[in-house]
């Protein structure tokens, strides 16, 4: 029995495999991109890799076999560049075209990451602005058939040539005298997961990589795995509203790896109309958005997302152009007009992506000290209010015309199937980060000013704000303890302070409570938005919504697994080591553990939803109960799996027992408009 003594089902986490000690130094080595990381253990590098030709050229990967006890095969394609580099005129701008190259381009090294702080970096700094690659991995059966031959076209062509090639059309195709072609029945495309990393990197972090997002747990189930990179910090989110700095670099580069797969999934023995984007915590946000915007529509025909989504207060903001203006003048404080955003520009181009980096971390860091708020992220997804055309040489695609609860509530696009959940203690693991318990004196400064905990969208934006006839506030992160409001703050803020005071701490002392602070920061980081977008979507009968709250301790509980924790419950990040490999995780699938049948569960239901739009079809020994949408004639309840050591059907609210004081305190502020 894998890590546990006694019973399996009694089981307590073990502690983190001894490998997982080695995650800093790998992290170091990936950040200068040492070759270490590039040679992958599994890669089968005795046998000639597939080859596919795309619109660029040809591309050789390698083909690799599963870890984890899969023994899957499959054909990796790592470090694909879907957009051209990103660097100079094109620092900020939206994603052009990748350049074609000439001759066979190896595909076996993963690409660089986006430019992010690194603290383990000697300049405190990692990346390269040339990042935009993505990865595909296809299971042997999708490139080749029983008798070893691969696909030659989209059409499905038989060929003797070794090593396999398979082409983007008939007429590119360079046939040697050699091969003989002879047509046969067109082999089933398997479906997409298209996922879109996060992992707690909140929009300025993260990885695409198979060091966290390794494909094989999902590839056994008949699935194309795509993970691309995109741009990250200020170089992904930072807005002027400008030509030059249009802002949403990020969501453009997503979108535009989205429209390379849907123009060469089939290539890859991929379907590109059964793509359903994915994601985790940021990830999350961003596949959501790419559901609800015109830019993507029709791209996606479903979605996963994992502790995030556009609604989450951290994954929009409406104060772009005030935090691209504090990051210039961090860079040059002499050189910025605060008032002028061509000098704010032309400081933001010209700087260094170190000098860029560093600012942002002084920003982001400064501006929650100040304003003592714990939900502030200073570039995320922002609305894009100049309009397209009118500059000269505007040429930028618009993609987020309007805020995303506006989307949500006034659809510009078809909905489609979602499945998406939480985990029981999402903030605990923030909690013990900020080490809020050897603090009190933290403790004492939310205990006076309870306000600096609340949700940052309790009141609607603009766009939002006109729908439901309300006025808009803007900058409720400018206002602190020492100073005036400004002229627009709530002054019901207060009020809404002291409920929340009454709610969770009985209208007492918050300082020894804190239990109750991880539940209200479990609620206004993750739970109360996600179970708003489940309403929305009931409310709107959109696609079938299927919800889940992930309760397993054990040892591929990925978040835990890094850090060690004395207080029981899931934490942000613990469910994606039962669905991705993870470097030094030791996973097992055929392992006699609570933790494997876990990941049997996981990678079956997740990959069920994305082959059928429901994640329990049918009834089986592995899951034997059916997991039905929630519907409205459960609200304001949800119909919700509760994935413990036990699958269990539940019908409370999915975020728990507070989830009706934030849905009266949201509907109130919004002239009662749903929910």
């Amino acid at each position: 029995m894998s890590g546990s003594s006694g019973s399996m089902w009694g089981a307590r986490p073990r502690r983190p495999s001894p490998a997982l000690l080695l995650l800093p130094l790998l992290l170091v080595l990936e950040a200068h991109g040492a070759d270490i990381l590039h040679v992958h253990a599994h890669d089968l590098k005795g046998e000639d890799g597939p080859e596919v030709r795309v619109e660029q050229g040809t591309l050789r990967g390698v083909w690799v076999l599963g870890a984890a006890g899969t023994d899957v095969k499959f054909a990796a394609f790592r470090g694909i560049p879907y957009a051209a580099p990103p660097v100079g005129p094109l620092r900020f701008k939206g994603p052009r075209p990748a350049p074609a190259w000439s001759g066979v381009r190896d595909a076996v090294a993963e690409g660089p990451l986006c430019p992010q702080g690194h603290p383990d970096s000697p300049e405190g700094v990692s990346g390269r602005e040339d990042c935009l690659y993505l990865n595909v991995y296809s299971p042997r059966e999708a490139l080749v058939d029983e008798a070893g031959d691969t696909t030659e076209s989209p059409e499905d062509l038989t060929t003797s040539t070794v090593p396999p090639t398979v082409t983007a059309s008939r007429e590119d195709t360079a046939f040697n005298e050699t091969r003989t072609t002879t047509p046969r029945a067109p082999r089933a495309l398997l479906p997409v997961i298209f996922f879109l990393h996060g992992v707690g990197g909140w929009f300025h972090k993260g990885s695409a990589g198979a060091m966290d997002l390794g494909p094989e747990l999902l590839l056994q189930h008949g699935v194309v795995v795509v993970t691309p990179s995109y741009r990250l910090g200020p170089l992904g989110f930072a807005s002027l509203d400008t030509t030059g700095v249009p802002g949403n670099a990020a969501l453009k580069d997503v979108l535009a790896a989205l429209r390379w797969v849907r123009r060469h999934a089939a290539l890859f023995g991929a379907d590109p109309t059964r793509v359903t984007v994915a994601g985790h915590g940021a990830g999350a946000a961003l596949a959501h958005y790419l559901t609800l915007v015109p830019a993507a529509k029709g791209l996606a025909h479903a979605a996963i997302l994992q502790s995030g989504s556009a609604l989450n207060q951290w994954a929009f903001t409406q104060d772009h152009v005030r935090y691209a203006t504090e990051l210039a003048a961090r860079i040059d404080p002499d050189g910025v007009g605060l008032n002028d955003t061509q000098d704010v520009e032309a400081v933001l181009r010209a700087a260094t992506v170190d000098q860029l980096m560093r600012a942002y971390e002084e920003v982001r860091v400064a501006a929650p000290s100040r304003d003592h708020r714990v939900n502030f992220l200073p570039f995320t997804p922002s609305p894009e209010r100049r309009v397209q055309g009118q500059g000269q040489d505007d040429d930028e695609e618009v993609f987020l015309p309007h805020d995303p609860e506006y989307l949500v509530v006034n659809r510009a696009v078809p909905s489609v199937p979602v499945l998406m959940g939480i985990t029981s203690q999402e903030a605990l693991l923030r909690f013990c980060n900020l080490k809020w318990d050897l603090f009190p004196e933290r403790m004492e400064i939310y205990n006076t000013e309870l306000q600096h905990l609340l949700p940052l969208n309790l009141w609607p934006s603009d766009d939002t704000a006109a729908l439901f006839s309300v006025p808009p506030v803007h900058n409720l992160t400018s206002a602190n303890a020492e100073d005036a409001p400004p002229p627009n703050y709530p002054s019901e803020l207060r009020d809404i302070a002291d409920q929340v005071r009454e709610e969770y701490f009985g209208g007492a002392n918050i300082t020894n409570s804190s239990q109750q602070v991880v539940e209200l920061l479990n609620d206004v980081s993750f739970n109360a938005d996600i179970q708003r977008l489940a309403i929305r979507r009931v409310q709107a009968a959109a696609q079938p919504t299927y919800l889940y709250r992930f309760n397993v301790e054990d040892e591929y509980n990925l978040g835990r697994a890094r850090r060690r924790l004395d207080r029981p419950g899931a934490v942000h990040t613990d469910e994606m080591g039962y669905l991705w490999r993870v470097e030094g995780l030791g996973q097992n699938v055929t392992a006699d553990s609570l933790a494997a049948l876990t990941l049997r569960r996981l990678t079956t239901m997740w990959t069920n939803f994305v082959k059928t739009a429901s994640p329990v079809p049918e009834p089986s020994d592995l899951l034997p109960e059916k997991w039905p949408p929630t519907e409205s004639d459960t609200l304001p309840n949800q119909v919700f799996l509760d994935i413990s050591e036990k699958l269990q059907l539940k019908v409370e609210p999915l975020g728990g027992h507070h989830m009706n004081f934030w849905r009266i305190v949201y509907r109130n502020l919004r002239n009662g408009g749903g929910l």
